[in-house]
């Protein structure tokens, strides 16, 4: 991850990860037949990494702490490798095609989410509310690239006050 953290994408190639792991270039294609597959990985495992440190039962909280919750912990996590998450998403801006892969990825995140605190996502509404959500992620996220504190007040500000817009026009009770 680190040294994709400081190199522009068109730099980025598979051979680099041979070097920098070691490992022959012929297995590294094998594992991963294109370099987008190491970035979509990577936000797999935090995807992972994300799920597994949800502690707090869903159901024991209103829908806006358990979402107000697991959006801190992602950016927590996020922000041990800020660098690299920073520039991973400066990729997707400028390479449309690796941004909807990764759009993809994110929305089936989303939909687990969705599923942990009992919201519908297969009728038209609970469309309407995964799409939302992840509108408000992307918006959250270009504060949490740009919050310059060590606790993240910014990123906290922006969280509550786009889960409370997406609470309020998502139609979601406040008690799931």
């Amino acid at each position: 991850m680190d040294f994709l953290a400081g190199n522009t994408w068109e730099h980025f190639n598979l051979a680099l990860v041979a070097e920098k792991t070691s490992l022959p270039l012929g297995q590294v294609f094998q594992v991963f037949p294109e370099k987008d597959m190491i970035l979509l990985s990577l936000f797999h495992e935090l995807d992972q990494k994300h799920l597994s440190s949800l502690e707090t039962s869903p159901e024991s909280l209103p829908s806006k702490d358990t979402l107000f919750e697991f959006f801190m912990v992602r950016f927590d996590l996020m922000n041990d490798k800020r660098d690299f998450f920073r520039n991973a998403h400066k990729i997707w801006r400028e390479n449309p095609r690796l941004g909807l892969r990764r759009a993809a990825f994110l929305r089936r995140f989303f939909q687990q989410i969705f599923d942990l605190i009992s919201l519908n996502t297969q009728d038209i509404l609970g469309e309407i509310r995964l799409q939302g959500l992840l509108y408000c992620y992307y918006q959250m996220v270009s504060t949490w690239e740009n919050d310059p504190s060590e606790g993240l007040e910014a990123t906290m500000a922006k969280v509550d006050e786009y889960l409370a817009h997406f609470l309020h026009y998502g139609g979601v009770n406040q008690e799931v």
